[in-house]
């Protein structure tokens, strides 16, 4: 990418993984002039406080739910279903010749 100073349409692709603090893909030049914009720019500031604050709020919320029994009782069988179809399938395949 190469952006000796980023304007604030080339930082908003990289507020996200800035949060995440993900780097991946940024020189160390690009990651001091993402880190400049934001700090200069107040409206890329904000963008950025306001991901933050997003982030924060649903991993505050963020609950796992247990999948019910049924449901997996349910797939597991389906899964099996389609297993056994293939397998018959394919010797049926190997025993005409195929």
């Amino acid at each position: 990418m190469n952006f000796a100073t980023m304007n604030c349409r080339q930082v908003e692709r990289f507020l996200s993984a800035f949060v995440d603090m993900d780097f991946s893909g940024l020189t160390p030049t690009e990651i001091v002039s993402l880190e400049k914009n934001i700090h200069d720019c107040p409206d890329c500031s904000r963008e950025l406080r306001l991901d933050i604050a997003t982030k924060s709020y649903l991993r505050k919320r963020h609950t796992e739910t247990p999948c019910p029994q049924p449901t997996i009782d349910s797939v597991v069988a389906f899964v099996y279903h389609i297993y056994q179809s293939m397998k018959a399938s394919y010797s049926m395949d190997r025993h005409a010749g195929n």
